[in-house]
């Protein structure tokens, strides 16, 4: 039997409903747990509007105040799964080198415990 198949594009393969853009798997959550999710989702971007006026306003005075440089990089930490907040990390990491060298090295090895996959891919 020598049948010609005609391959679909992707378009012709997945047919879309215009009513909803949601999938089968989302219309099974409830939607206040999807209400939930929808905020997680912007928290790094909040995050990241939080923190950058003070991690500029540290290093722009040249700041050398251990206690709001630690309080600033421990609250950052928790965001380092976001590209940005990494960049904000280790932007003041590389000033806080310079005031306390100790210091800084436990924030990365805080870093790289917390984030160790994302630690193996800036390496590279």
């Amino acid at each position: 039997m020598n049948r010609k198949v005609k391959k679909l594009t992707s378009k012709q393969a997945t047919p879309v409903n215009s009513k909803s853009k949601r999938s089968p798997k989302t219309d099974s959550i409830p939607p206040d747990l999807r209400k939930l999710i929808t905020t997680f989702q912007h928290l790094p971007q909040q995050a990241l509007e939080a923190y950058t006026p003070l991690v500029e306003d540290v290093i722009q005075n040249a700041s050398r105040d251990k206690r709001q440089i630690e309080h600033l990089l421990d609250g950052i930490l928790g965001f380092c799964f976001d590209e940005k907040m990494l960049a904000l990390f280790k932007r003041l990491c590389r000033h806080y080198y310079y005031i306390d060298p100790k210091a800084t090295a436990d924030y990365v090895y805080m870093y790289r415990d917390m984030w160790n996959e994302k630690a193996k891919e800036a390496i590279k």
